[in-house]
C-alpha cells in the first residue's frame, strides 16, 4: 500500500524498484509526498567495484533513471534521510543511506 507508506513519513528502501519506478513515484505522490523529496538510486549495491549511486528527487526519479541508464539490480531510496547524507556534488549518498541499501539486500 504505497499511499500508506507515503503517509508514514519513513524513508523507504525499495529493492529492485527500477522497472516499477514510475508506478511507485505516482503512488507516493498521490499519497502526499512532495515531488521535491530526496531520492537516490543505488545500482549494484554491495559491489564496491561496480556500485553506482545517483541522487535525484521523487519528481525526477523516472527521468533520472532513463538519463543515467540505470538498471537492475538497483535499490531505490526515497525520503528525508537522504538530506542528512548530502555531499558537495549532490551525486552520491553518505554512509547512512549506503548502509540502508546494503541492509535491504540482506
Amino acid at each position: 500500500d504505497w499511499v500508506a507508506l507515503a503517509r508514514s513519513g519513513l524513508t523507504l528502501v525499495v529493492y529492485m524498484g527500477v522497472a516499477r519506478a514510475e508506478a511507485i513515484r505516482d503512488a507516493l505522490l498521490r499519497g502526499g509526498l512532495p515531488g521535491s523529496l530526496p531520492a537516490a538510486i543505488v545500482q549494484s549495491a554491495g559491489h564496491a567495484d561496480t556500485q553506482r549511486t545517483v541522487r535525484t528527487t521523487l519528481d525526477a526519479l523516472v527521468a533520472t533513471i532513463a538519463r543515467e541508464r540505470l538498471r537492475s539490480p538497483s535499490v531505490l531510496v526515497l525520503g528525508r534521510a537522504l538530506a542528512a547524507d548530502e555531499t558537495a556534488g549532490g551525486t552520491t549518498v553518505g554512509p547512512r543511506v549506503a548502509a540502508a541499501a546494503r541492509a535491504a539486500l540482506g
